[in-house]
């Protein structure tokens, strides 16, 4: 392990990808501590395991604001001039 240390910096946040104000407040907290993001793992994900016949309506919602909407929020955010 020790091998691959290369200095690199690396800082876990987590926060609600659903909340634009708390995706702002994550990238304020990482951009303060490191000047500078090269990288962003948009780790981010829910679901509910059942059939889709059976997935009502603000199952699928939530699903998709969050799995879809979520890391393009976050990417945005990170990533806006």
């Amino acid at each position: 392990m020790a091998q691959m240390n290369t200095g690199s910096k690396v800082k876990v946040i987590a926060c609600d990808v659903t909340d634009p104000k708390q995706v702002d407040d994550m990238v304020a907290r990482s951009i303060a501590e490191f000047g500078s993001v090269d990288v962003l793992v948009n780790n981010v994900g829910w679901t509910v395991d059942r059939l889709f016949m059976e997935k009502p309506r603000e199952e699928w919602e939530k699903e998709v604001k969050v799995n879809l909407w979520g890391p393009s929020t976050a990417s945005t955010a990170y990533y806006r001039p």
